[in-house]
């Protein structure tokens, strides 16, 4: 893997910058509209001076790798792959959770057609041999580009099922001035953290992608210092994120911020995720790099589009 350019990581600097930025601005905005909508809902209620506290949670310097129900997945994997932390065969099919989720099988479903990962880089070697066998992958073949292309396709695609959240839920509650007031004061200073959180976290990951070789074998040994930094990096990554996301999942949403909310939700899982196929870097490669690409896009692509819909 070639280094990353200085340039482009100043470059990325900004981007996350501005991605924080359009976030906690979208939210700036809504806490007019609520404000505006609260005051006609209720504007002589009493409530209106008090002030709000920040949302307890659990500091990243707690961070440990424990296994409460020893099913092979940490305590803080398990809301990503929806499975019982104080269960250790959560579908009760007589395999531990962590070694369905080892084996690409869904922990949470009992049967044959369990199947919930794709490793990538064993996918791309099985249809890499299957198209030189036949012919179309050979450079010479006048089916080479579209050949190659299909391969393209369905590795972005099944990369894009890989990292979207199986489940987003949301505590959608009626719109009033006390359940608005309480997601200004509580969540919405909560997501703003996130997101300022996460755009220093994606110039940290920049630089320990840039001293892991994803594709050098030796690389991506656990005694390898590089490959256990980005490891430790990334599994509390996920343990931080998926601390915050509990509470982003069960606070009280007002319904006319109940698809914000959502999206949002959606948009940390599937970083979540991300940073989970990171710590497995060394099992599939191919999706590590397609994880750390789709980090970055959520930041500074997809989570700014909610700048563009309020």
């Amino acid at each position: 893997m070639n280094k990353i350019p200085a340039k482009i990581k100043v470059l990325l600097g900004g981007m996350t910058a501005v991605a924080a930025f359009i976030i906690i601005g979208f939210f700036i905005n809504i806490n007019s509209l609520s404000y505006l909508k609260a005051s006609i809902l209720n504007p002589t209620d009493p409530s209106a001076e008090e002030g709000g506290q920040e949302t307890d949670k659990k500091n990243s310097s707690y961070f440990n790798q424990s296994d409460i129900d020893k099913d092979g997945l940490f305590d803080y994997e398990e809301p990503l792959y929806g499975t019982d932390p104080l269960n250790p065969d959560t579908d009760s099919d007589g395999f531990l959770d962590g070694e369905e989720i080892t084996s690409n099988r869904n922990p949470t479903i009992s049967g044959p057609n369990d199947e919930l990962i794709k490793n990538l880089t064993k996918r791309v070697s099985e249809l890499a041999l299957s198209g030189l066998a036949e012919g179309s992958l050979k450079p010479d073949s006048p089916d080479y580009v579209k050949s190659l292309n299909l391969v393209v396709d369905e590795i972005l695609y099944q990369s894009q099922i890989n990292l979207s959240p199986n489940q987003i839920s949301a505590n959608v509650v009626p719109d009033s001035y006390e359940t608005i007031k309480t997601y200004e004061n509580k969540i919405s200073p909560l997501i703003m953290s996130m997101a300022e959180k996460e755009g220093e976290s994606i110039l940290n990951l920049v630089d320990l992608v840039d001293d892991t070789n994803f594709f050098e074998e030796s690389k991506l040994r656990s005694d390898n210092k590089s490959f256990q930094n980005l490891r430790s990096f990334a599994s509390e990554r996920v343990f931080d994120l998926t601390q915050n996301l509990s509470i982003l999942e069960t606070s009280p949403v007002p319904k006319m911020l109940s698809e914000q909310h959502k999206f949002i939700i959606k948009s940390f899982k599937s970083m979540a995720l991300s940073y989970s196929h990171l710590t497995k870097a060394d099992s599939d490669p191919i999706q590590a790099m397609m994880s750390f690409r789709n980090i970055l896009t959520v930041f500074t692509e997809e989570l700014p589009r909610l700048n563009k819909n309020r």
